[in-house]
């Protein structure tokens, strides 16, 4: 995708002051969408998506938000490393305002898949950690087995930002299918963890499509059937409709 240099005499004559025609930009990482007639005086919400197709690109203009999105064709790794670093989300938020022309207020990261590597990563960075107010993963969280259960290590950031969820400094949004992975902890068995960590228990869900759930403040699980690439593919379906759901809620 190609950065689109925009000037401000190349704005059409009809768009209100403060506002702009849709910028796209290609970052050092993934292409950052600023909506049509997005108002820019003020900041605005920025959402992070990894490994979400084209869906996040898709759903910037219902979002009502600026969007970061970066997907690579690999596992997780890349992307947990790729943000491994202290420093590299400021670095990329920073660069994506510059290139699209506005300032980025609320932080919401998204993740599907391998991408929760990158939130895991992103979230270990102290600065990010603190700025973030939403976090969205779905079918995701992954996690090394030590000693037979996931990845202690691996699980302490997503149980810091649940705890952080619950007594309402954060939002957590977690989704599962039953897909099994054949050599590590997959988002069922993680979310599992999670549950049992915090003294949390499963509910049948009150509303399709999703057969279960456990809340308490503002973390959330929702369990989906599925045990194949399928089931797990649509998950990408429920990008627009959540980050909505998080964003709204800010």
């Amino acid at each position: 995708m190609c950065a689109l240099a925009t000037t401000a005499s190349a704005l059409a004559a009809d768009h209100e002051p403060g506002s702009r025609p849709e910028r796209r930009a290609q970052l050092s990482l993934g292409v950052v969408i600023l909506p049509a007639n997005l108002r820019v005086d003020d900041p605005i919400p920025l959402v992070v998506f990894f490994h979400g197709a084209k869906a996040p690109a898709s759903a910037a203009s219902r979002l009502g938000a600026a969007v970061i999105s970066i997907s690579f064709e690999a596992n997780s790794d890349p992307y947990a490393a790729a943000f491994a670093q202290a420093g590299a989300m400021p670095r990329l938020i920073a660069e994506a305002e510059a290139k699209a022309g506005f300032k980025a207020g609320a932080l919401v990261l998204g993740c599907f898949s391998a991408g929760c590597g990158a939130v895991r990563g992103a979230l270990r960075d102290e600065a990010i950690y603190e700025r973030v107010q939403s976090v969205l993963a779905l079918d995701g969280i992954y996690a090394d087995y030590r000693d037979r259960a996931p990845s202690e290590n691996q699980m302490e950031i997503w149980l810091r930002l649940a705890k952080d969820a619950i007594v309402g400094r954060k939002q957590f949004l977690v989704t599962h299918t039953e897909v099994e992975p054949p050599n590590y902890a997959g988002a069922r068995e993680t979310a599992d963890w999670l549950l049992s960590q915090l003294n949390m228990k499963r509910a049948a869900a009150q509303k399709p499509p999703h057969l279960s759930e456990a809340a308490l403040g503002a973390f959330l699980v929702k369990g989906f059937a599925g045990i194949d690439g399928p089931a797990h593919f649509a998950q990408l379906d429920l990008i627009a409709g959540m980050l909505q759901d998080l964003l709204s809620a800010n």
